[in-house]
């Protein structure tokens, strides 16, 4: 009879374990390029944050201080009718770009497509197909581009 002992959390074995899942990262050692290869990404990753970062900045400046307001608004309140639908809604920011991540990421993009299309109208689809194109082409070819420009900026400060 093969018997299986459950091993506890914080005992020898459990660290062993975790220790045993890290075994794969000696290919950074073993292989210098491919370290120099995660180094760029990593400096990649930093530069493509901070561009992201000063863009968050130029939004909310934009929508918040340089708005122009000439006179009071009309404000009607009504009740709401828009029924979310079961997989995604843009209520607040973080279900937005996590509908947006998904929509990137072509996975189930047809249903958000259909399901904007039947709510909103089919104007309205011409963002997602837009989002996708420019998302996958652009944002692929900046992300290559930034990376292989570390490369070559690095194989130049490696080589002298």
């Amino acid at each position: 009879m093969l018997r299986v002992d459950v091993i506890g959390p914080g005992s020898t074995g459990h660290l062993l374990m975790v220790l045993r899942c890290l075994r794969p990262l000696r290919i950074f050692c073993l292989v210098p390029q491919m370290r120099r290869v995660v180094y760029e990404l990593v400096r990649g990753f930093r530069e493509i944050l901070m561009e992201k970062c000063v863009g968050r900045f130029m939004r909310e400046l934009a929508s918040t201080k340089l708005k122009s307001v000439k006179g009071e608004s009309i404000k009607i309140l009504v009740p709401r009718v828009w029924a979310n639908p079961r997989n995604f809604n843009f209520d607040n920011i973080g279900n937005a770009i996590l509908a947006l991540f998904e929509v990137l990421s072509l996975e189930g993009w047809v249903e958000i497509r259909d399901v904007i299309k039947e709510r909103i109208g089919p104007r309205h689809v011409i963002y997602i197909h837009l989002f996708v194109f420019i998302g996958c082409l652009i944002g692929l070819t900046l992300f290559v581009g930034v990376v292989i420009a570390n490369y070559s900026e690095n194989k130049k400060l490696f080589q002298s």
